[in-house]
């Protein structure tokens, strides 16, 4: 087979595939938040955050398979409440360094009111408090002040493309239709 019958056969491929199935292969689409500064931030949702902090990371998760690194060292949850209504709690107090966290219906709080802050999360959420001074970047929007009131904004993905996935893998081989 030379080259032209294996960009052929691809493209074909590519053709009779369904939209849905080529965007079920692909990643999920996902927003982000950037954040400096000083003070607090609080998040929830479907959510990975990772960053360097002085302060205190408080993680609450209901099922406690929230994964939280301090500096690359696994932290364990401790439970909080009984029954229906127990939380596992991962709270590191003096946490200095490197941070990572991910899960799904979490709450992540971040407290550094000394020294500075930085965050990056990504995923499907909502941040509820972003007290402090420092900026950020809300779904790759433009650099903000903090906002030092309670009202909630989203951690959401961009805005879909009309271009089909087809498309866009007909559009990149150069083929003509």
């Amino acid at each position: 087979m030379n080259g032209r019958t294996l960009i052929s056969i691809a493209v074909g491929a590519a053709l009779l595939t369904p939209a849905a199935s080529i965007a079920s292969l692909t990643t999920e689409r996902v927003g982000s938040l950037e954040a400096t500064g000083t003070g607090t931030i609080v998040a929830r949702g479907n959510l990975t955050a990772f960053g360097r902090i002085e302060g205190t990371v408080l993680v609450r998760h209901r099922q406690g398979r929230a994964v939280v690194k301090i500096n690359g060292v696994r932290q364990r949850p401790k439970t909080v409440g009984t029954g229906v209504n127990a939380v596992r709690v991962y709270t590191i107090g003096r946490a200095s360094g490197a941070f990572y966290v991910q899960g799904k219906n979490i709450r992540i709080e971040l407290r550094s009111p000394a020294k500075d802050l930085s965050a990056t999360m990504f995923g499907r959420g909502t941040v509820t408090q972003m007290a402090g001074e420092g900026t950020f970047r809300l779904n790759a929007g433009e650099e903000q002040q903090w906002v030092n009131a309670p009202v909630p904004f989203q951690i959401r993905p961009a805005p879909r493309r009309k271009q089909s996935s087809v498309q866009a893998l007909v559009e990149s081989s150069g083929v003509r239709l």
